[in-house]
């Protein structure tokens, strides 16, 4: 299905196609955990968009050129470039350890509760292909193992 909002009042941008079941994870946790943690951002007001760099592409894990299909492949992918607020700056992903911000408290925030609706999280620190997206799916692992870094 193709995504352009994914929540009420938060729009997914721009709009990207992807399986029922990950546009659901991306749903619950939007509506569950990222517009709750937005309510606490000082000057921002509540989260109204969703900036996406990837969701449904068929390619390979890293874009390269041999080596095991990306999750995106199956839909079961969305990369998540940064947030938008009603009000104030937007908050882009990118590496901030240490920086003891309320923008710190919040990526931090969202990325460690998107664990509990996808079984795969990463983001910066994990790697240099992840310094500057949350990259979210929900492939299916032996023992209901989360890979959460």
């Amino acid at each position: 299905m193709r995504v352009s909002q994914i929540a009420r009042g938060v729009a997914f941008n721009p709009p990207g196609p992807m399986r029922c079941a990950t546009a659901l994870a991306l749903a619950e946790w939007v509506d569950t955990f990222v517009v709750p943690a937005s309510r606490n951002l000082p000057d921002r007001g509540l989260v109204t968009q969703i900036n996406q760099a990837s969701t449904y592409v068929c390619r390979r894990r890293n874009n390269n050129p041999a080596g095991l299909q990306s999750e995106h492949a199956f839909g079961n992918a969305v990369d998540i470039g940064g947030f938008e607020f009603a009000e104030g700056k937007p908050i882009p992903i990118e590496p901030r350890e240490g920086a003891g911000t309320a923008t710190e408290a919040f990526q931090r925030a969202v990325r460690a509760t998107a664990c509990l609706n996808f079984t795969t999280v990463l983001g910066p620190g994990t790697d240099a292909d992840h310094a500057d997206h949350l990259h979210l799916d929900i492939k299916t692992r032996n023992g209901g193992y989360r890979l959460c870094q």
